[in-house]
């Protein structure tokens, strides 16, 4: 319960599963603002960080339907983004109307700009979600060297400096610790 909600409880759906919320949630491909990343770059004192190298991961890791490989989207990843497959007539109405009160069109959310009104890409291939575990995990389910825990809570990731070396996690009340054996 919520002291500010009249002690109500909030309902607030978490993806407690392999490929977390992109396994439950409605596939909306949406990548953060060019300056949220520019922020966090100077905030860390590291280009770790910053829009143009996290731009270029963004573009490793994509597999773009649409706009192939460009400036701002890649071909050869494992995560595939695509059109919707169908277009509620709601949101053909929703832009519609936003052009009707000159709100820029934008047909690239996570292009230049991300303002404007439009239609947005998915994490789909052929019409099926495409989440996280099928785009990363499910083609190294048969390494010799990966355990998948499930049922289990990271609380910390552990560090050798600036390397992430394992995982400190909470499963059936008890507190382990993985490491990565490579």
């Amino acid at each position: 319960p919520q002291q500010h909600l009249n002690a109500r409880p909030l309902f607030w759906p978490r993806g407690k599963t392999l490929g977390g919320s992109s396994s439950i949630n409605a596939m909306v491909y949406m990548r953060g603002h060019k300056a949220d990343y520019d922020g966090w770059e100077v905030a860390s004192g590291t280009s770790v960080w910053g829009w143009d190298r996290v731009r270029a991961l963004f573009k490793r890791l994509e597999n773009n339907q649409r706009f192939g490989n460009s400036e701002y989207h890649g071909t050869g990843g494992e995560l595939f983004v695509s059109e919707l497959q169908t277009v509620n007539p709601l949101s053909r109405s929703f832009v519609k109307a936003g052009r009707e009160l000159q709100i820029q069109h934008n047909d690239d959310f996570n292009g230049e700009r991300q303002e404007g009104v439009g239609l947005y890409q998915v994490t789909q291939n052929r019409g099926r979600r495409w989440s996280s575990a099928k785009a990363f995990l499910e083609s190294a389910l048969d390494r010799p060297n990966l355990e998948v825990i499930t049922d289990a809570r990271v609380t910390r990731v552990v560090m050798d400096g600036r390397r992430a070396i394992g995982v400190s996690y909470r499963r059936n009340n008890k507190y382990k610790q993985a490491r990565l054996n490579p």
